[in-house]
């Protein structure tokens, strides 16, 4: 994923933006989801499930479209991420890959709408702002509809890097204590994951995380006006439930 490519050189405020690149094989695909994943933004990944799929109402042509222009996307952009990543010793030149970047994405994400009928983008947005939480407000959807300004976002932008490097922290520092406590416990593996030191030490990292996402969005919140943090709950839409779109031949899984 375009994500974790990018969390891992260190662009998070981009990795927000830039949808998730198809395999040069586009045979080979994973098992289409029923719902989107938790914090999941980007609408080529929301409409590969089937639950937005039936939410928006898309069509055959429309789905064989958007496949056509995602892989586009992946020949466009794959070769500035294999630039950003060789340009790892150079801020300057990575900061001109980045713009490069979030203007394609930019791009990408208008062409997706622009397949789409008025009605339906307009739900997908809300969707992937209701599954991004305080995120979306560095999506280009919401930066343009709030007039957001250059500032603010870098505020936005800071405060979500912020948010990365304490989440890798405390993911680390869970890690480091499972690998340490783990051979103490004189269990097997998969009983060591059912013990209760183990799941002690997953309810502490879930709740450190979630008072980490509250301070994050407190933060966010209180750089946007009056005005705008009450557009921005506006464009959220009606709640999204994509169970309401489970029929009996769907797997039960997510």
């Amino acid at each position: 994923m375009v994500t974790r490519f990018l969390r891992l050189f260190g662009l998070v405020g981009l990795a927000l933006c830039i949808g998730t690149l198809v395999r040069a094989d586009d045979s080979v695909r994973s098992p289409q989801r029923f719902a989107p994943v938790e914090d999941e933004t980007h609408l080529m990944t929301l409409l590969e499930t089937r639950s937005v799929q039936r939410e928006i109402g898309l069509t055959k042509t429309q789905s064989d479209q958007l496949q056509i222009l995602h892989s586009t996307q992946f020949k466009r952009n794959n070769p500035l991420l294999m630039q950003y990543r060789d340009a790892n010793s150079n801020p300057i030149k990575r900061a001109e890959i980045g713009r490069q970047l979030e203007l394609q994405t930019r791009e990408f994400r208008r062409e997706i709408r622009d397949l789409l009928t008025p009605s339906q983008a307009r739900r997908l947005v809300q969707i992937s702002i209701q599954h991004a939480g305080y995120k979306a407000a560095a999506l280009p959807e919401v930066v343009d509809e709030l007039g957001i300004t250059a500032q603010q976002l870098q505020a936005i932008k800071k405060e979500l890097d912020i948010r990365e490097a304490e989440w890798r922290k405390l993911e680390t520092e869970a890690g480091e204590t499972r690998i340490r406590e783990f051979p103490k416990s004189g269990l097997k593996w998969d009983a060591y994951l059912q013990s209760r030191p183990y799941l002690d030490l997953r309810k502490k990292l879930a709740a450190d995380i979630a008072a980490l996402d509250r301070r994050i969005a407190s933060e966010i919140e209180r750089s946007l006006s009056p005005a705008q943090r009450q557009k921005f709950q506006a464009m959220r839409g009606d709640p999204f439930d994509p169970e309401k779109h489970r029929t009996a031949d769907d797997p039960k899984t997510p």
